[in-house]
């Protein structure tokens, strides 16, 4: 069921202007270095939706522990990217040119699923909206994740945080689509 509202592309109107749209993105993806690097692997790709998974490591955490906003921004936006991408017309590329986030709660193990999706698709500007979510499991270097346990407050927050499923980020991004 699609968001209903005047100026907003329901899931109704997410009709790909390419037949080609899941392999071009996935084309794309493959080469977009960074995403390798901090080990993100595209999950899903439907019209006007992109979902991308990054497993937690120890590489990508901050000083407390906490996975970094960096690599959680990076990867929303790419998700965000990806699902504009798939509504565009072939030989078509976006870029974006604004990006908001709410981080509500800090991830520190598991894999985290980023989800872009299309709020409203111009011929100039595409607005989408993504949102994470800590999915399952825990970090592989139990060592290093158990030394970090010692503090009885971070403990207490990731519990609260893992009963609640909490959405980890909010996220939304304007792509401005160019041709090659």
């Amino acid at each position: 069921m699609g968001i209903e509202s005047e100026g907003v592309t329901t899931r109704a109107q997410r009709l790909p202007r390419d037949p080609e749209f899941e392999a071009r993105v996935r084309a794309s993806f493959a080469r977009q270095r960074f995403m390798t690097q901090i080990g993100a692997r595209l999950a899903a790709v439907t019209p006007g939706a992109v979902e991308i998974e990054l497993p937690v490591a120890d590489e990508l955490t901050q000083q407390h522990g906490f996975l970094h906003a960096g690599a959680l921004l990076a990867t929303l936006d790419s998700a965000c990217g990806y699902a504009a991408l798939t509504l565009t017309p072939p030989r078509s590329e976006v870029l974006t040119v604004e990006l908001k986030a709410n981080l509500l709660a800090p991830a520190c193990s598991g894999t985290i699923k980023a989800r872009g999706e299309v709020l409203r698709a111009g011929r100039t500007l595409t607005v989408c909206q993504g949102d994470a979510f800590e999915i399952r499991g825990r970090r592989g270097d139990a060592r290093r994740h158990d030394a970090r346990d010692d503090d009885h407050a971070r403990r207490e927050l990731l519990r609260d945080s893992a009963r609640r499923g909490s959405s980890l980020s909010g996220e939304a991004g304007t792509l401005w689509p160019w041709e090659r």
